[in-house]
């Protein structure tokens, strides 16, 4: 049986795309202003 590699870790790589942005998307919006320590790991990873 033949797998393909590559299609396989991009469909792995979009799921866990999808579960980071579903896990921003769930989080409290006072979660994201209020916490002291959030605002320096944002201004990362946007």
């Amino acid at each position: 049986m033949q797998v393909d590699w590559r299609a396989s870790t991009w469909n792995q790589f979009g799921a866990a795309i999808d579960m980071f942005s579903d896990a921003i998307h769930l989080c409290p919006d006072d979660l994201w202003q209020n916490s002291p320590f959030l605002p320096f790991r944002l201004t990362i990873v946007i």
